[in-house]
């Protein structure tokens, strides 16, 4: 479960002050984000590089993804319009695999919460909480992600239990086997009244037929004696 939690940028401006304040370095500037070298940064997008590459004829330096999608919809090279590239010279961008590294290297070396905007959930508490400064609206989202974090450790830990086989369902009518695995009907109290009503009337015609057998048996028996 992730212990932090985003904040709206004026009220992590807002902590991030309040941090530097009380810090040894509190006379240095506020600084939010890292600015990435400048060879970092795609010519044409103004992002980070992922994947860069760079074109054949002119040397420029882009991400793979835009100088593919350049070369498949103009037939050109990115720097040098003159020149001219088809679909399959897409295969001709030359990989930057030293910048790359270096890149991969900078991102690893950046703290999280100053490219993601979280902190530390005791954080928000301890410094904007505690001392009033925090809106109605953040609070709420504070308890409501403390709530779904619960509910998704409550989660996690049912399933484990939930593994070993069912003696029978919520209602009792379907039971397992733990022998062999098969599922056996059980009575409910609605099937238990029918079948009792059932084998009542049952029992009721077995006596009436019964009763007309023996009334036939007597009639006969009285004809062949009188005859």
């Amino acid at each position: 479960l992730d212990s932090r939690l985003s904040l709206p940028l004026h009220q992590y401006i807002k902590l991030k002050r309040k941090q530097l304040k009380e810090s040894p370095e509190g006379g240095r500037s506020l600084v939010i984000g890292r600015q990435a070298p400048a060879h970092f940064i795609d010519a044409m997008l103004g992002t980070v590089m992922r994947d860069p590459v760079r074109f054949p004829y002119s040397g420029l330096v882009t991400e793979r993804a835009a100088a593919e999608a350049y070369v498949r919809h103009y037939q050109r090279d990115m720097g040098d319009v003159t020149k001219r590239m088809d679909e399959s010279s897409a295969l001709t961008l030359e990989p930057c695999d030293d910048l790359r590294a270096e890149i991969d290297v900078w991102r690893a070396s950046l703290d999280p919460e100053q490219t993601d905007g979280k902190v530390e959930r005791s954080v928000i508490f301890r410094d904007l909480v505690d001392g009033e400064s925090l809106p109605l609206e953040v609070l709420e989202a504070l308890l409501e992600a403390g709530r779904l974090d619960a509910l998704q450790l409550k989660a996690s830990r049912a399933g484990k239990t939930h593994n070993r086989p069912i003696a029978a369902e919520e209602d009792g009518v379907v039971a397992q086997s733990e022998q062999d695995g098969t599922e056996e009907a059980m009575t409910s109290p609605e099937d238990l009244t029918v079948n009792l009503e059932h084998d009542e009337n049952n029992a009721r015609k077995s006596d009436m037929n019964t009763s007309v057998e023996a009334l036939v048996d007597d009639v006969t028996n009285g004809a062949d004696n009188e005859s």
